[in-house]
């Protein structure tokens, strides 16, 4: 206001300094606001990870290099203070412990924080609701022992006064804070959710989220797309969502209530090269594998591999890699697509990005989810089991009971001899 009756005044006394008072205003009226960042100083929350179950039916996973532990840490090196910022793993995740945990930060935030909440380990979907594997559930009756994602937005809609919550999960259908989100949103509080997975979809059992994620907080240059020193939310969310297309074939989840793309989450720690960062296929081990361009000197390039929770970096003549391309089928197509190791009818809804949105025959739009080549089979496929998972495969020939099989939309390097037990029709 005082600068605008000053500039009134200078018109109506120095009409010679008009044009340097229009300059100065214009450039009042026309400078950027500033980015929003997020402040890790005013963020409370939870960090919850459970490896291992009492559930003896639930698959435990390795803790090597687990990532739930080094979010946690990583989180307090940027600024969260340590006794706002709850550690739950394994055992301490209990239903009444994440619980609790999220009541007590959420009663205890003032109205300028940010409310942080994370989970790893299992989800858990049914006809009554999304579920957090908490370490004491019961997978049979996850109703009466989990976490139900709604019962978390209903604490923070009660208790939490603060400004912003976030909402990260690596886990199956963790895409379900989507809803959790929303009914705060509808209470006035903005946030974002960034998710492994879709509401609809499985997720896979490796770190692959939970690593990119920390990568983007850390400010590693591969996620600063536009090369501006600055990592935004947008590109975080572009980041996530490449990793686990190309390195799990999974779509992931990602929601804005209230907040812009341009919040601010890290600094860039340096450049990148020209022409890295894309995703290619590259020896290893035998076969044909999903990695990443990180590096380029002349003909050679470096290939970055992720394997469950580590990182291995090989130099490589740039030749030596291929393309990573995906199978395309039309909106409308009918098919079959695998769930959990069994083949149902299916149609093709939506495409987009080389994800199929599909909705199974039979069954209601809730179950309706995104898949990827890799769970679709042609009428004459069968399906391979490889590692506890089926796979849609083709036979190529036959040999003393034995199968000579390709897998759909991988490379013939993945070509191998199975036996009778680890083949089967959809």
């Amino acid at each position: 206001m005082k600068l605008f009756i000053k500039f009134s005044i200078s018109w109506a006394t120095h009409s010679r300094f008009s044009f340097v008072w229009i300059t100065v205003l214009s450039f009042w009226i026309a400078a950027p606001l500033r980015a929003e960042e997020w402040n890790f100083s005013t963020t409370r929350g939870v960090v919850a990870g459970v490896l291992k179950w009492k559930d003896s039916g639930l698959e435990s996973f390795s803790d090597r290099f687990r990532k739930d532990a080094e979010l946690h840490s990583l989180l307090i090196r940027r600024g969260v203070p340590a006794s706002n910022l709850k550690l739950l793993l394994d055992g301490a995740a209990t239903r009444a412990g994440i619980e609790s945990a999220v009541r007590e930060a959420a009663l205890n935030a003032p109205a300028d924080s940010v409310f942080y909440f994370y989970y790893a380990g299992h989800g858990i979907k049914d006809a009554s609701g999304s579920y957090l594997a908490n370490y004491d559930i019961d997978s049979g009756s996850p109703e009466s022992t989990g976490v139900n994602i709604r019962r978390i937005a209903e604490i923070l809609a009660s208790s939490f006064k603060g400004k912003m919550v976030i909402f990260t999960g690596d886990f199956c259908y963790s895409g379900a804070f989507e809803e959790a989100l929303r009914t705060l949103q509808k209470k006035g509080i903005r946030g974002f959710m960034l998710a492994s997975a879709s509401a609809s979809n499985e997720s896979t059992g490796n770190w692959t989220f939970s690593q990119t994620w920390i990568d983007c907080l850390s400010g590693n240059p591969l996620c600063d797309k536009n090369g501006d020193g600055k990592i935004t939310l947008g590109e975080a969310q572009s980041e996530v969502a490449q990793a686990m297309k190309f390195r799990e074939r999974q779509r992931n989840g990602f929601l804005l209530a209230g907040v812009s793309e341009s919040l601010i989450i890290s600094s860039a720690t340096g450049k990148n090269q020209p022409g890295v960062g894309s995703y290619v296929l590259a020896p290893r081990a035998g076969a044909m594998l999903p990695a990443r361009i990180t590096n380029r000197n002349g003909s050679r390039v470096t290939c970055e591999f992720y394997s469950y929770s580590k990182k291995t970096s090989v130099d490589l003549a740039e030749n030596a890699v291929k393309p990573l391309n995906f199978r395309q089928y039309s909106v409308g197509t009918n098919l079959k697509v695998i769930w959990n190791g069994k083949s149902y009818p299916a149609t093709v809804k939506k495409l987009d990005n080389d994800f199929h949105l599909i909705t199974y025959s039979g069954y209601d739009s809730s179950w309706d989810e995104w898949v990827m080549d890799d769970r679709i089979v042609a009428d004459d496929s069968v399906l391979v089991e490889w590692k506890g998972k089926w796979y849609p495969a083709k036979v190529l020939k036959t040999e003393g009971g034995r199968s000579f099989i390709h897998y759909e939309g991988f490379e013939s390097s993945w070509d191998e001899w199975v036996t009778s037990s680890r083949i089967k029709k959809p």
